[in-house]
């Protein structure tokens, strides 16, 4: 899986990226701001490579982007989710059933 994801275009990983369901979180464990729905999918795809414990840096490596972006992706999912902590999140994303690892 990683070196066909290494040999893919970058409209097929988007492609791949909007694939991916997330379902809605447990009521009880996030509070009224944690839906998958209120992000986008690339926000959801940033937020899955976080939850791998990848860095802001690396993140941008992997999407072809600039750090800059990653950092303001990331903060836009801590707030839409209301976390404060990237730990917050990788729970989350665990919570929705989507690996935190490869």
């Amino acid at each position: 899986a990683w070196r066909r994801g290494r040999g893919m275009s970058i409209e097929g990983v988007v492609r791949e990226a909007r694939t991916i369901e997330i379902s809605e979180p447990h009521a009880d464990v996030n509070g009224p701001g944690a839906t998958a729905a209120s992000l986008s999918p690339r926000e959801r795809e940033v937020a899955l490579l976080v939850a791998r414990g990848h860095t802001n840096r690396q993140i941008a490596t992997e999407l072809q982007t600039g750090v800059r972006t990653v950092d303001k992706h990331v903060s836009n999912i801590l707030r839409k989710l209301k976390f404060t902590s990237r730990t917050q999140l990788r729970l989350w994303v665990a919570d929705q059933g989507i690996p935190a690892v490869k």
